[in-house]
């Protein structure tokens, strides 16, 4: 199966230039952010660290394992769905219904590897029906 990387997204670009042979350049408050824009965003390092406190209610904790998938979704950019589909077909775990601790934290650990190691695109016949491709 091929593998998707996506790039770093690394700031926002003016439409003006530098005056250096027409290049764009990036304006200096915005090279910090990327599709997660907002003073409100949370990290996929906040959302994991929430969706694995044993503290709070299990619903809760499955919404911050859902925004760690958008974390995924957007860092490929792919749609959450086919995330969660990958996470499900990975673990058995549905993220979009309640899980026990232990098959949340396996889908939290199948989001980390997603994340770090990149996603694998199923087959084209394979695809769930959300995917535009």
């Amino acid at each position: 199966m091929p593998r998707v990387h996506g790039p770093r997204l690394s700031g926002s670009i003016r439409s003006d230039t530098d005056g250096s042979a027409g290049h764009p350049r990036p304006l200096a408050d915005e090279t910090a952010r990327t599709s997660t824009e907002g003073s409100n965003a949370v990290s996929y390092s906040t959302n994991r660290r929430d969706a694995l406190d044993a503290n709070q209610p299990i619903a809760h904790r499955m919404s911050h394992a859902r925004s760690c998938a958008v974390h995924v979704s957007q860092k490929y950019r792919v749609e959450r769905g086919l995330i969660l589909d990958l996470v499900h077909r990975a673990c058995g775990v549905d993220l979009n219904e309640l899980a026990t601790d232990q098959e949340l934290g396996t889908a939290v650990a199948v989001l980390d590897q997603m994340k770090a190691n990149g996603i694998d695109e199923p087959p084209e016949d394979d695809r769930p029906p959300w995917t535009t491709e």
